[in-house]
């Protein structure tokens, strides 16, 4: 790819892409698949249920280091601990306010890290079958998505 093909696809606007990224940071171990979600600090910003840690890019960024970051951001998890980085999907979410395109990643660590809150979010670690129970229903269908991506990985290497 040239430079100028490079500089007119990225995105000028002063507040960076109108899309989103983000990751389930998670590790498979004996006794399953854990998968790290945040929640909001703030019920009035991003409601009570756990979700995505995501975010806007930064100007230039590409979604998967946009993913990357974000999950840094709001867990403390860095990505010197991913091992694994699968795409998910990319697709349409639709929240009580607006609808954005998200881009979906997952980042398989090499240990179970701890998070660590911050001012806006604190994560927590749940199995899979907790995840999809707790999740914001918005990305209940990213969760599932998750899961049956790394089903099929599973199954294929076991």
């Amino acid at each position: 790819m040239r430079i100028s093909e490079v500089d007119a696809s990225l995105d000028r606007s002063p507040r960076g892409p109108s899309w989103k990224a983000g990751g389930f940071p998670f590790v498979i171990e004996d006794s399953g698949i854990s998968v790290c979600l945040v929640t909001s600090t703030n019920p009035d910003f991003g409601g009570s249920d756990p979700m995505i840690p995501k975010g806007r890019a930064d100007f230039g960024e590409q979604p998967e280091i946009t993913a990357t970051r974000e999950v840094y951001e709001e867990t403390g998890i860095a990505s010197n601990h991913i091992k694994r980085t699968l795409h998910i999907a990319t697709e349409t979410v639709t929240g009580l306010q607006r609808s954005y395109e998200m881009h979906v990643y997952a980042f398989e660590l090499d240990q179970k890290v701890p998070p660590t809150a911050n001012r806006e979010c604190v994560g927590k670690w749940y199995t899979l079958e907790q995840a999809s129970a707790v999740i914001r229903r918005s990305h209940k269908s990213l969760l599932d998505q998750f899961i049956q991506k790394i089903q099929n990985e599973t199954s294929r290497t076991a």
